[in-house]
C-alpha cells in the first residue's frame, strides 16, 4: 500500500498542512526573523502544494496507465496537448481548471514556476554609489507577497478536488 500512487498525493497535502500550521503558529509569536522565517515557510507550502498537484495528476496518469505519469511538474502534465492524446474525465477537468484565467491551480502553478526561474538582474545602474549592491528590484517590490490564508484557500480547493476525482475513478 504505502507505494501506491495516492500515498504521494496524500503525504504532500500532509506535508502543505504542516508548513501551514506552523506559520500560523509563528504568526502568533513573531521572531526577530519573521520575514524570513515566512518566506521559506511561503516557498515551502507552495512546494508541498505543487507537489500534491503533481502527485494527484499522476495518480490519475498511473490509474489509467497513461505514459505521462512520469511527468515531473503540473504544467508539463496537465496540458491541452496531453488531454488531446489521452482523453479522460479526471484530466479534462485539470487542465479546465489550470487554463481557465483566474484559476486557483493556475496562480499556485505560476507561483511555484517563477520560483524555479533565475533571479534577473536589476536594470539599475550599478556605477551609481547612491544604488544599494543588494537590493531588490521593483519588479519584487510591486508584487505582493502571497498571504498564508491564500496557500490555505488553494489546499482547501486542492483537498476537494483530490476528493471529487477520486470518486470519480471506478474500477472495471
Amino acid at each position: 500500500m504505502a507505494n501506491e500512487p495516492y500515498t504521494r498525493t496524500n503525504q504532500k497535502m500532509y506535508f502543505a498542512g504542516l508548513v501551514l500550521e506552523q506559520w500560523r503558529q509563528s504568526e502568533a509569536k513573531p521572531a526577530p526573523n519573521q520575514p524570513a522565517l515566512e518566506q521559506s515557510l511561503r516557498e515551502a507550502a507552495l512546494f508541498h502544494l505543487h507537489g500534491a498537484a503533481l502527485a494527484l495528476g499522476q495518480e490519475i496518469a498511473s490509474y489509467y496507465r497513461l505514459p505521462i505519469a512520469t511527468a515531473d511538474r503540473v504544467s508539463s502534465l496537465v496540458s491541452k496537448h496531453n488531454l488531446e492524446q489521452h482523453p479522460g474525465a479526471e484530466l479534462a477537468e485539470l487542465v479546465e481548471i489550470l487554463y481557465a484565467e483566474d484559476s486557483w491551480l493556475k496562480a499556485l502553478v505560476t507561483h511555484y514556476e517563477a520560483l524555479q526561474r533565475p533571479v534577473q538582474p536589476s536594470a539599475l545602474n550599478k556605477i551609481d554609489p547612491a544604488v544599494q549592491l543588494i537590493g531588490r528590484s521593483s519588479e519584487q517590490e510591486d508584487a505582493a507577497p502571497l498571504a498564508r490564508e491564500t496557500l490555505s484557500e488553494w489546499r482547501e480547493q486542492l483537498k476537494q478536488l483530490i476528493m471529487r476525482l477520486r470518486e470519480g475513478l471506478n474500477e472495471w
